[in-house]
This record gives C-alpha cells, sequence and structure tokens, in this order.
C-alpha cells in the first residue's frame, strides 16, 4: 500500500514526486547510475547501492543545495523519510525557533543537522562512535559551511546524552536520534523477526553497518536508556525524540514512559511509499503541545454524506452546477447558516458551513405558524401600505386641482385675446406688420403670467398706450421680451423635468409590488451572474451570511462542515464533510437538504 498520502502536509514529495529525467539531465552522477527505455522514461535499480546513493546526493542538491558524499558500506538515508522528522520536529518547537539541538549518531550523510541548518538555521551538537562516519560527516559539513552551526564529536557506544552534555552547562531545544533497529544479526536478517511469511521484500537495500543496525537489546533497550537519562537530565532539554523502525516498539516505549511517570509524551507516523515508521517524543515541561498524528487522524475519518441531485429536483429544469448552488445557498441563509465560499466552478463548487444554532428543526411547524400569521385578519400597517393608500386618497383632489387651473388658464388665454384685437384695430398701417408680432408675443406674455407671473419690464401706462408709440420703440420691446420669454420657457422646462421625477416614486407606489415566480427569480440570478462575471463588473457584494474569510476550526459553534456540490459524468452529487462540532446535527442538515431537493411528482 502505498503511504505517500499520509506524509507530513508540509513535505514537498507528498505531491510531487522526483523528475528522474531532470535530474539525469543536470546531474551526470545520477545519469550514469540511471536507465534510460526507448519511450525517453529515466528509471534507477533501487537495490543498487550506486543508485540509491545517486538518488540521495541528486535529492539533497537539487532540492535543498545540500552537497554531499557518501560511502556505500554505510547507511544511505531516504531524504523524504528524514525530511518528516525534521518537520514533526518544527511543528513541535516552531519554524521561527533558531533552537540549538542534539543529534545522537549522525551517520556519515550527517543528513539530520545538514537538513535543519540549511531549513531552519539551527545549530547542532552531534555525535557518532564510528571512525568512517565521523570522517565524511565532518567533510559533509565542510563542503556545506556549515562549520559555525555544527559539530560533530566522537563517543563511545554506551554514551548517549550524560556522557555528551558532561561537563557542560549548555541547554538543548531539543534531541533526535535514529537508534539501530536490530537487537542481533538472526534479528536483521529476518530469521527472527515478526514479519509474516507472505508479506512481499523490500523495495530497497540497506547499506547499514553492523554499528548503524545493531545494538543489544534493539531499539526498544536503546531509546529506554534515553529516558532512564532524561530522567536526570530533565529540562536541560525541553523536548527528547527519537525514531523507532518497527510498530511493536512503540508500546513497548510508551509502557516504559508511563512506568517512569513522564509527565507528557506523543507518538506520530512518519510515511514513505510503502515504508512507515514511528516518532516518539517525550518531555518535562508542560507548556509543550505536541501535534496531533495527521495518519490516525486521516485513517480514522469518517466518509462524508452524499446525497444524489436527480434531475428536475426542487422543480428546477437547468441541470448546472450554478442553477442549484444558487438555489441551495437561499436555502443556507433561509436556515442562518454563515458560509464561506472555498471554490466556485462550472462543474464544482466548494462551501464551508458554520451553524451557531440548531435552525433547520421543525420546519413544518415554522411554516405553519408563518401561513397563520399571513392569513390572520389584522390589518396591515406597513410603510408601503400606507404610503399606497393615501395615494389613492389623494386622486380625487388633484384630479380637481387640474381641472381649476385648466379653466383658469383658458379664461386668461380669452381675455387677453379680446384686448389684442382691440390693440390691432387702432394700430396705424406703417406698423402693421410689426404690431403683428407684439400681438403674438403679448398672448405669450399673459400666458406665462398665468404660469408663474413674469415681469417683462412694461408699465402699466405704456401698455394701454402701446397704438401711441413709435416702431423703432415696438422693435426694441420686441426684442426684450423675446429674450424674457426665452428665459422663462427654459425655466419652465427645467421645472417640468424635476417634477416628472418627483411624480416616479408615487406612480411605483399606485402600481405596488411585483410577485415573482421561481423561474423568474432564476433568470433574474443568471443575469446578475452573467454582469459581475464581465471583466469591467464590480465587486460581488456578499450578503449577510456569506463571509470573505475562511472560519476557523477554534471557533466555537454547532457545526463547521464542508459543502461541495459537483457534477461529475452528467450527474451532480451534494457531500457533507465533517470538519467540527456536532456530527449529528450534520446528518440533519442533510436531510433538510434532501427533502428541499426532491423531484416534485407531475
Amino acid at each position: 500500500m502505498a503511504l505517500n498520502k499520509f506524509m507530513h502536509p508540509r513535505n514537498k514529495y507528498k505531491s510531487r514526486k522526483p523528475d528522474f529525467k531532470e535530474l539525469a539531465a543536470k546531474y551526470d552522477y545520477f545519469q550514469d547510475a540511471s536507465s534510460t527505455s526507448e519511450t525517453g522514461k529515466v528509471t534507477i535499480d533501487f537495490k543498487d547501492p550506486i543508485a540509491a546513493r545517486a538518488l540521495t546526493r541528486a535529492l539533497l542538491e537539487h532540492d535543498f543545495g545540500v552537497k554531499v558524499s557518501l560511502p556505500l558500506d554505510r547507511l544511505i538515508p531516504t531524504v523524504p523519510q528524514r525530511l518528516n522528522y525534521i518537520l514533526w520536529l518544527e511543528d513541535i518547537i516552531g519554524q521561527e525557533t533558531p533552537a540549538r539541538g542534539i543529534d545522537i549518531g549522525s551517520g556519515s550523510s550527517c543528513i539530520y543537522p545538514l537538513l535543519g541548518c540549511r531549513q531552519n538555521g539551527w545549530s547542532f551538537l552531534a555525535s557518532e562512535v564510528d571512525d568512517e562516519n565521523i570522517l565524511f560527516a565532518r567533510k559533509n559539513i565542510e563542503q556545506n559551511a556549515m562549520g559555525d552551526k555544527i559539530k560533530v564529536v566522537k563517543v563511545t557506544e554506551d554514551t548517549l546524552l550524560l556522557g555528551l552534555l558532561e561537563g557542560s552547562t549548555e541547554t538543548f531545544d531539543f534531541s533526535m536520534c535514529n537508534p539501530p533497529f536490530y537487537s542481533d544479526h538472526l534479528e536483521a536478517q529476518g530469521i527472527t523477526t515478526a514479519r509474516s511469511d507472505d508479506r512481499s521484500d523490500a523495495s530497497s537495500i540497506s547499506t547499514a553497518s553492523e554499528v548503524e543496525s545493531i545494538a543489544w537489546g534493539g531499539e526498544v533497550r536503546f531509546v529506554s536508556q534515553m529516558i532512564e537519562e532524561s530522567l536526570q537530565l530533565k529540562n536541560r532539554i525541553r523536548v527528547y525524540t527519537s525514531l523507532l523502525g518497527k510498530k511493536n516498539s512503540v508500546q513497548a516505549v510508551k509502557d516504559f514512559l508511563q512506568k517512569k511517570k513522564v509527565p507528557k509524551f506523543a507518538t506520530t507516523e512518519f510515511c514513505q511509499g510503502k515504508t512507515m515508521r514511528w516518532g516518539i517524543a517525550w518531555t518535562f515541561d508542560t507548556t509543550v503541545v505536541f501535534p496531533k498524528s495527521a495518519f490516525k487522524e486521516q485513517k480514522n475519518a469518517k466518509p462524508p454524506l452524499v446525497c444524489s441531485v436527480q434531475r428536475g429536483a426542487a422543480g428546477l429544469q437547468e441541470y448546472t452546477v450554478q442553477t442549484y448552488i444558487w438555489f441551495l445557498r437561499k436555502l443556507v441563509e433561509d436556515l442562518k447558516i454563515n458560509y464561506y465560499t472555498k471554490h466556485c466552478g462550472k462543474f464544482y463548487t466548494c462551501l464551508i458551513l458554520q451553524a451557531k444554532s440548531n435552525t433547520w428543526s421543525h420546519q413544518r411547524r415554522k411554516r405553519r405558524e408563518r401561513e397563520k400569521k399571513m392569513n390572520s385578519s389584522e390589518p396591515l400597517d406597513t410603510p408601503d401600505c400606507k404610503t399606497i393608500e393615501n395615494a389613492r386618497a389623494a386622486e380625487p383632489q388633484v384630479k380637481d386641482l387640474k381641472e381649476k387651473c385648466s379653466e383658469s388658464f383658458e379664461a386668461s388665454v380669452d381675455n387677453e385675446s379680446e384686448h389684442s384685437k382691440e390693440d390691432e384695430q387702432s394700430a396705424t398701417k406703417s406698423t402693421g406688420d410689426n404690431e403683428k408680432m407684439l400681438h403674438e408675443d403679448e398672448i405669450m406674455d399673459e400666458v406665462n403670467v398665468v404660469k408663474e407671473k413674469p415681469d417683462l419690464g412694461l408699465d402699466s401706462e405704456e401698455a394701454t398706450k402701446g397704438k401711441k408709440r413709435k416702431s423703432t420703440d415696438y422693435e426694441t420691446d420686441l426684442d426684450n421680451k423675446s429674450k424674457k420669454l426665452k428665459e422663462n420657457d427654459e425655466a419652465l422646462s427645467s421645472d417640468g423635468v424635476n417634477k416628472d421625477k418627483q411624480c416616479e416614486p408615487v406612480v411605483n407606489l399606485l402600481k405596488g409590488p411585483q410577485m415573482l415566480s421561481r423561474h423568474q427569480i432564476v433568470q433574474q440570478f443568471k443575469k446578475e451572474q452573467a454582469e459581475n462575471s464581465a471583466s469591467n463588473a464590480v465587486k460581488k457584494t456578499l450578503s449577510f451570511y456569506e463571509k470573505s474569510e475562511p472560519f476557523s476550526e477554534n471557533e466555537e459553534c454547532l457545526l463547521l462542515c464542508k459543502f461541495v456540490l459537483k457534477k461529475d459524468e452528467g450527474e451532480m452529487s451534494l457531500a457533507l464533510t465533517h470538519l467540527a462540532g456536532n456530527r449529528e446535527t450534520m446528518h440533519q442538515i442533510m436531510q433538510f437538504f434532501k427533502n428541499k431537493l426532491s423531484v416534485p411528482s407531475t
């Protein structure tokens, strides 16, 4: 079983496998250790020590900028697995902390100090018992210019922590170790192992020397000695950690920790390919928080609740994700559930729902109460209804006012027409044309007098003696009146526009509210969606229950779940995945959605 999906979330090899073709083109030593098929695919033999060494060297140099030299007769580490250990320590002590650690048994590669120093700037005190391993470890430190950060010292086989720190008062943030797995040669050869006969052989080769793979009592006794020494050192090392190669060793070490009454400890899993290793950590500092095991959480996670969305569900004709996600969002908002849109696409939409309280139970009873309230005989006293009633009551008064204004206007026009005829008969022949123009202007003048009573700048005496005035006087008056009439017409036209705008609300009130059908609402939604998706459209306005930022899993709520609506191979489905809170409430919400998404009977 491939275990890459259980690798540490920040491990760069979890979702991106090494590109052998790229490595072969970039590094000659990897190209020499690999083979290329007729189709151009580059592969390596993992049981070949030369190929395994070339892969480790290439990955460290390509992905971390670390150059190493490795002997073929010593342990060749796998980079993704070692990176899992470093990332787990980051989770415990923090990525930003300039930490100082201890590596018990650095090996020839000195890979843990090199990765920790390159990744986080950590400094290390490393111990080693083998002379050849010390030689290569110091060489690797020097060629990566990390001599001021990493120090390797030689110790005896029975020296772990106490002998390493003897005569020193230094304190450290953590200790790490990859102990020898086996207790003797028989176990190392698989003769006395608990490995089942039907289990497949290992896909890679181990080049570890005897001092690196075998120790008296195996890894359980080795780690137990570390625990005994930690009881004396206590808080000189904040967090003690170790790798374990066998699953049955995990429980044995945990039992020993409980026996020694160590206040706080935790375990985790390191996964790569088909290989699993275990990590164990303990501390005497009660402020340390150990991360949860991602492997256990994913393995024990319950499957999501899934509901099939059939064609014609909820009476909607268009079988698209956009149509149904709009319908379901309205249901979510009706339930007063907050939601955050994580992804919205043509065939896949993901929301995060956060329910503060139960608003979906007893829907039938709530519906009956709403219907009873709507059918009650109590008069409506909403502002809109009052405004409409007042507007309708004022209609007869407005009509009478219009009729009176019209009669007054016609009478004024008739009186002025009679005066104009008398003036026209008494005018001289030489000024007949001018008097005719003046006659028309006077009529318009009197009409405007009725409307706004403008002052044309003429005295009453001059008006009665207009027939005795000279033609030049008439021309001057005519020009003045024309200018004044033009100004009055512009003022009247502007007033008329404003009055029309003021009348619009009353007209809309008299029309009353329009009730839209579900089909019309869907069409309106599509229109708004098209406008929002345009390149020049403004940012979408969020509804009251839609949030612009993701929810925190630590925030108190009744339920936090992931809502996914997707269309795959022409079929649509709805899925709810539990994230936090009461899982039983998620079943209730799914049942509510199922009821709303039923296909109406014909």
